[in-house]
């Protein structure tokens, strides 16, 4: 029973990487796992004390709690790359880039500071513009299997509207990337110059 059950499951991710390659997706799913995997490649020291942000244009940016971890993690990149290679694959990663910058998750913001986080309830309300919904078709135009399709669909509308969810709540809108963000510029922490960063 065993070895069916291991087969449909493969079917499945077999499925699911052909859609994602169809959509262009698989490459940026791949530099979105550097993300999540970053504790578990690094090891809890390194862990403690930095987090993966996000990955743009290739490139992993990790926070580090002060510019002596980043340091000493450059001089370390080599093997995290190396680990990340044999995590996610070869050529998924350009670069790592380490910023001293702290990271939110470790303080608390004033209250005065906090913007609100969205809730289940109001943003699935929120209709999509009949351009998202143009987008959306557009990007799934490959995708054949129903269920898959229905699935991708519902990730992506909810995304969208998270985001308008979020712009509406106050939140800035990066001039560069387009995504929501909080703070003050005008760009979000991965888009902002390093030396503007607070």
């Amino acid at each position: 029973m065993a070895p069916r059950k291991n087969r449909q499951l493969g079917s499945v991710g077999n499925a699911l990487d052909s859609a994602f390659a169809r959509l262009g997706l698989s490459g940026r799913l791949a530099q979105q796992r550097a993300v999540t995997l970053w504790p578990e490649v690094v090891g809890p020291q390194i862990a403690a004390s930095t987090r993966a942000v996000a990955v743009r244009d290739g490139i992993l940016f990790v926070a580090t709690k002060s510019s002596t971890w980043a340091h000493e993690l450059i001089f370390r990149k080599k093997a995290i790359m190396e680990a990340l290679e044999r995590e996610l694959g070869r050529g998924v990663l350009a670069d790592i880039r380490f910023q001293a910058r702290g990271f939110s998750d470790l303080e608390e913001p004033e209250e005065a500071d906090r913007l609100p986080a969205p809730d289940r309830s109001e943003w699935s309300q929120i209709a999509l513009t009949e351009a998202d919904k143009a987008m959306l078709e557009e990007a799934l135009e490959g995708v054949s299997d129903p269920d898959l399709r229905a699935r991708l669909e519902r990730v992506w509308a909810d995304s969208v509207r998270i985001r308008r969810w979020k712009e509406a709540h106050g939140w800035a809108r990066c001039a560069r990337c387009g995504l929501p963000h909080r703070g003050e510029s005008e760009l979000c922490a991965i888009c902002r110059p390093r030396g503007a960063r607070a």
